[in-house]
């Protein structure tokens, strides 16, 4: 049987493996789904952390995980997308293939750097926290990479899956009041980004960040 311990680390490793399929994915309807299994990966590691810890509000942040990111984010998304007939093929400023081995080579930059952090006591919290950390830094390069809105907005919304990896890896979670007031600022969040990248749509013609440059007062 598979213990907590090793579920925790394989539902960390494929939320880190759909991030970086984030960079290489040029199709709009993709990257969507891969954000949502991303989530849903860590929807299944604060789950297993409430089965084996038996912390009661984990088993909240897994339901309000799947509810709101891998289920309302993509939904809310996707629906701005068809309003504002956005193209399938989004935009990149660094090739797929470049991209993927720029990613690879920070995932093994970090992997030697968090094993020094003299706050990592022990090799379970080592490894949440590595793969914590690099999700949030996937999604960094994401905003690096990509000229598209819609590519920025999965960059923003994959930083946010790093910061509660990390949160859920060192401090086991916070309160729930924060707790309902981040997924409230999430779901409000994506709703001023899908209005974003509808009009930005809707004015330009394009999703490419390179027209905000025309924006001015």
């Amino acid at each position: 049987m598979i213990s907590p311990v090793a579920i925790q680390f394989i539902a960390l490793g494929l939320c880190l493996l759909a991030s970086l399929m984030c960079i290489v994915t040029l199709r709009l309807r993709s990257i969507l789904r891969l954000y949502a299994f991303a989530s849903l990966m860590l929807a299944v590691y604060a789950a297993v952390l409430a089965w084996q810890g038996g912390e009661i509000h984990f088993w909240a942040v897994a339901a309000l995980t799947v509810l709101v990111k891998v289920a309302f984010v993509p939904w809310i998304l996707s629906r701005s997308v068809r309003k504002s007939h956005a193209l399938e093929r989004l935009q990149t400023s660094v090739r797929p293939t470049t991209s993927l081995l720029l990613a690879l080579v920070m995932v093994l930059g970090l992997a030697a750097a968090v094993s020094h952090w003299p706050f990592v006591q022990h090799a379970v919290s080592n490894q949440a926290i590595l793969l914590s950390v690099e999700v949030f830094f996937v999604g960094m390069l994401l905003l690096i990479f990509r000229r598209d809105v819609l590519s920025q907005i999965i960059g923003f919304l994959t930083i946010e899956n790093g910061i509660s990896a990390f949160a859920f890896a060192t401090i086991t979670g916070v309160p729930a009041l924060l707790e309902a007031g981040i997924f409230g600022a999430l779901m409000f969040g994506a709703l001023l980004m899908a209005t974003l990248s509808h009009h930005v749509q809707t004015l330009y013609g394009t999703e490419d960040t390179k027209a905000l440059s025309e924006l001015t007062d």
